[in-house]
């Protein structure tokens, strides 16, 4: 990932963009998030397959031997779309984006499919709102403490009865028929992986597909996400056509649940950066990952967290020792350095701020209300040094070079 303080989904650095068939690039100067870097057509899906060795003996695409037997691989590709799908909705960073996100899972999906939410420490009174809203369209799982997104995802996917399963975090929203795509995706393309075009804002791309950029200094590798499209407007559909990814961003995967079981392809030693290492333990295998740009979906990107049973699971997810501890263990499991050259550190002291520090110091609802006061002081002090500056400028002639 390459992102700077900012905006969600890029690292620090600059967003680069590369239009298909005209042949233009264009730089986009990056204001604070992850660099979104989009390849010339023909060379995504490169960068993880030269960063590993692959299973000897597997053809890239080729089914599930064990889905074979079963006889629920479609034209010898991939799944029917008749069969049910298992929707997985994982704790992200936050609990407050659950209800909105099953909200839009049950409003805009259509077809068989299974709701099932995987969370831990979750507090009673929660568990209970939910159970009381949702009822028995959403199967619960609830663990008695705070697990890493991978453990969620590894829960899931062991409670899961289909063979297809959608692995989402509980900040993301969909997009009306954005689960068909992704299934008929899969179908044809015989896919271990898809993922869908990921906005994180209304109109706005976080990514749509990922390229995974190695350069090398002294026989040591450094990688860097690519974020495609990155910061690019989005409508009402778009000109991207289905292609390989190198990886898929964990907000939203579908993928073939045997499959990724056998493979293990969720690491819980890594709290940060698991979706370049399932990435490359996808490749490794042999197995193939798409984008589908018919499947759409939104992530709600944390702004100030301003609600106090936010900030126990904010806290957990980014802690700065667990982070680090991963990235050291991603760099001895795949020796390859995948900080972004130093750049990755900055964008999680920029991360962490979104929860002040009363809050973390009293993190309960007082210390929300105490951030809150702060910072309604703080925007009239600066609003009053701004307008004095105004005033100053003014009485010392600055009004005078403007033209009547």
């Amino acid at each position: 990932m390459t992102t700077t303080p900012g905006f969600p989904g890029r690292r620090p650095g600059t967003a680069r963009v590369t239009r298909r068939k005209v042949g233009v690039s264009t730089t986009i100067p990056s204001d604070g998030s992850h660099p979104a870097s989009r390849r010339s057509p023909g060379q995504g899906a490169s960068g993880a397959a030269n960063a590993v060795t692959r299973a000897s003996g597997h053809e890239r695409g080729a089914p599930d031997r064990a889905l074979l037997d079963s006889g629920v691989v479609w034209q010898d590709r991939g799944i029917s779309a008749l069969d049910r799908c298992t929707i997985v909705v994982v704790l992200k960073d936050r609990f407050s984006t659950t209800g909105k996100c099953l909200e839009s899972l049950i409003g805009n999906t259509s077809g068989p499919y299974e709701l099932m939410v995987v969370m831990g420490a979750v507090p009673a009174k929660l568990q209970k709102r939910w159970r009381e809203r949702f009822g028995d369209t959403v199967r619960w799982h609830f663990e008695p403490k705070f697990l890493n997104p991978s453990e969620y995802r590894n829960i899931g996917l062991g409670l899961t009865r289909t063979p297809l399963a959608v692995l989402i975090d509980n900040d993301v929203y969909v997009r009306p028929g954005w689960l068909e795509p992704l299934i008929q995706c899969q179908s044809e393309t015989g896919a271990a992986m898809v993922v869908p075009i990921m906005l994180h804002e209304e109109n706005e791309i976080h990514t749509a597909g990922n390229d995974l950029y190695i350069t090398y200094r002294n026989g040591k590798a450094f990688g860097c996400k690519e974020l495609r499209y990155g910061r690019q407007s989005y409508f009402e559909g778009c000109s991207l056509e289905r292609e390989k990814t190198d990886y898929g961003e964990l907000h939203c995967q579908l993928v073939v649940a045997e499959t990724a079981r056998r493979l293990r392809v969720y690491d819980e030693k890594l709290r940060e950066i698991a979706e370049v290492d399932s990435g490359l333990i996808w490749t490794k295998a042999g197995e193939e990952m798409w984008f589908e740009p018919k499947s759409v979906v939104h992530y709600d990107f944390p702004g100030r967290i301003s609600r106090a049973e936010d900030i126990a699971p904010f806290l957990f997810k980014w802690d700065t020792r667990a982070i680090v501890e991963g990235y050291r263990y991603f760099e001895e499991k795949w020796k390859m350095d995948i900080t972004e050259g130093g750049k990755w550190p900055e964008y999680l002291v920029f991360l962490n701020s979104k929860l002040g520090l009363l809050p973390r110091a009293c993190p309960n609802a007082f210390g929300i209300f105490l951030d809150r006061i702060c910072r309604t002081l703080r925007a009239v002090v600066v609003a009053l040094v701004k307008a004095l500056r105004s005033l100053r400028a003014r009485m010392l002639g600055r009004g005078a070079w403007e033209r009547p």
